[in-house]
This record gives C-alpha cells, structure tokens and sequence, in this order.
C-alpha cells in the first residue's frame, strides 16, 4: 500500500523579492514537513510574483540557476518535492514562465507553460515539453493556470503515466468564491476525465501592476470529488492524500476508466483545424469535404 501526502499552497509573494519570497517558501516547506507532507506545489511565479510585462524579464533566471540551487537546498534539508515557479531564461534570448520541481533526492526537473494567454505571449515563449514527473513508482503533471483551459494537456500528460496533476496559477480575475466556483468547473473535469487526482493553487496579493489575486486551493480525487479547499484573500493550503492503490483499483474497472478506450484511430483521421481556419467566417470553410 502507498499513500503520498501531498499540499498545495496560496501563497502571497512580494514582486522582486526572490531571496524574501524564497524564505517565505522556505518557512511553509518546514511546516508542511513537519505534518508528514511529501510534495508541496506553490503557484505560477511564486518565486519572482507576477508580471507579464517586459519588466519581469530583468528578474529571469537560469535553471539551475541560484534560485533553483535554494529550492533544492530546502527539498533536501526537509525531505520534500517541491514546486515553485519563477521567469526563466535560457541564455539565449528566450524567456518563459517555468515550474521548477526541486526533488528531496536533490534532482531537478522544469516545466515551461506551454499555453500562454494573449499578453503574456507578448514577453515568454511557450514550452514544448509535457511536464510529466516521475518520482518513485508513481508521477505527476504539471500545468501552470492558462494550460488548465486546455483538456488534451491533462489527457496526454495522464496517458504518459501522471497520476497526479499540479495546476498552478496567478489569476487576478474574479472574487475568490466565484473563482474556485468557475475552477471547479473544469478541474473537476479534468480529473475525472483522466481518472487523476489534481491539486491546484493560486497566488494571493497584488501582482507588478496593481492585479489583486484571490487564492484557490484545491484537492481533487480521481472521480472528482473535492477533498479540501482553502479559498480566499489570505494565504492557506490544502492537504490530501494520494491513495496509488486506490487509484490502480479505480483503473482497473472496465468503465470507470475511459482512456484505455479511446478511439486513437478515429482522431487521427480528423487533422485539427488551425487557428486561421477557426478565425475564417463560415461559409469560407468547405463543408463538403
């Protein structure tokens, strides 16, 4: 039998401030270890706060680089995975919105978003890579907010083997009640669908330009079901348990379990439209083909 104890964390970072932000972390990893948690996710840019204007690129930072050498001191020192996101440079003019997942084994691993909304596009580049994480005997996904909107990210990442998916976000859009509302809306979704469990957090606070972020936190069970939630203006987390042989059981039932029928045949004959299909008017598109 494996259970993982697992949190996740709305957490308020001061824009700029890497080395205070990264104490702040710090604290929240010992207490969390402390109560026998194993993996830790913070939200999207919790290391820098969050800025999608050219401004934040003066905060990018390699990986590995100092801030993720920190993430690891701690995740060794604590015994703890933990996820942390901060702008990322790759030396040669490219900058992203990264994930750093810094390992108790003292591994590192990094997820660029792959999906970015219309402004940020205007500054990062996308990712290419999955962002599929395996620990030991099990593994994790993970998204990072605008990704979330996107199903076939969830579906990949949970046929590469995720039985755990990691959406961290920075939304400054909607009260935090209608937020979690709206997030459930989809998250649960997207767990149920790919039959995994989802944790999801946000930051909280103000953001460079004034943005005020409520935080959602959230732990989902393969079916769905919420676990846990802290939702509000404040800083808060939430703690669930990753049951690997619950989940094997669920996955070993012929219809609670969807993707092993999927009609992989059937989707490839069917090219999806492009963006400028999708942006054409009606009667452009040829019906009868």
């Amino acid at each position: 039998m494996k259970k993982i104890v697992v949190a996740a964390v709305n957490f308020r970072p001061r824009f700029a401030a890497l080395d205070e932000n990264l104490d702040r972390i710090e604290a929240w990893v010992a207490d969390l270890a402390a109560r026998g948690v194993r993996l830790i996710c913070f939200p999207e840019l919790a290391i820098s706060g969050y800025d999608r204007t050219p401004a934040i690129r003066d905060l990018a930072q390699l990986v590995p680089g100092p801030a993720t050498r920190r993430l690891v001191a701690m995740a060794q020192r604590w015994g703890v995975d933990v996820l942390a996101g901060l702008p990322e440079h790759d030396g040669g003019g490219g900058f992203y919105i990264t994930q750093v997942l810094a390992a108790a084994d003292g591994t590192v691993g990094a997820y660029r978003k792959t999906h970015l909304n219309a402004p940020e596009r205007r500054v990062f580049r996308p990712g290419e890579g999955l962002g599929v994480f395996r620990r030991d005997g099990w593994a994790l996904g993970v998204q990072l907010c605008y990704d979330a909107h996107f199903p076939q990210l969830s579906t990949l990442q949970a046929l590469a083997g995720a039985d755990l998916l990691c959406v961290a976000s920075a939304s400054p859009r909607d009260e935090p009640e209608a937020k979690a509302e709206r997030m459930l809306r989809y998250l649960a979704a997207r767990a149920y669908d790919n039959t995994c469990y989802l944790l999801s957090c946000s930051l909280v606070g103000e953001g460079a330009q004034g943005q005020r972020f409520g935080g959602v936190a959230l732990a989902l069970s393969p079916k769905g079901e919420l676990l846990a939630s802290a939702i509000g203006w404040e800083e808060g987390s939430v703690l669930a348990t990753v049951d690997l042989d619950a989940l094997r059981r669920i996955r070993a039932t012929i219809m609670g379990y969807f993707l092993p029928h999927r009609r992989d045949d059937l989707y490839r004959r069917f090219a999806p439209p492009s963006a400028a299909d999708i942006a054409r008017p009606w009667e452009e598109h040829d019906v009868a083909a």
